[in-house]
């Protein structure tokens, strides 16, 4: 059996192990469990990417929904505007 010694932020062990008591698993075991998936896959268990795909929230695909439908049927559309006429219409909605 190896021994490791990792540094990790407290807050980040904290938290990780308030979740793992609550799933009723060591921090040792959950390590162990990570390490063992590396062995297996011969990667990383999980996607690492800077440029990770955007996945909106249920709340905004309804909203985008919303603005397909209008711009299928020229509702709720304003015609294009200057950068002033844009400015003075923003500064029009604060009041």
């Amino acid at each position: 059996m190896a021994t490791i010694n990792i540094r990790v932020d407290d807050s980040v062990k904290t938290d990780a192990q308030e979740v793992l008591d609550a799933i009723g698993l060591s921090m040792s075991s959950a390590i162990s469990i990570y390490l063992k998936q590396i062995a297996l896959h011969k990667a990383i268990p999980f996607r690492l990417a800077v440029d990770a795909p955007f996945e909106p929230t249920e709340n905004l695909k309804g909203i985008l929904a919303e603005v397909r439908g209008d711009i299928s049927t020229d509702r709720n559309l304003t015609p294009p505007m200057s950068g002033e006429e844009t400015l003075a219409y923003l500064k029009s909605l604060r009041t």
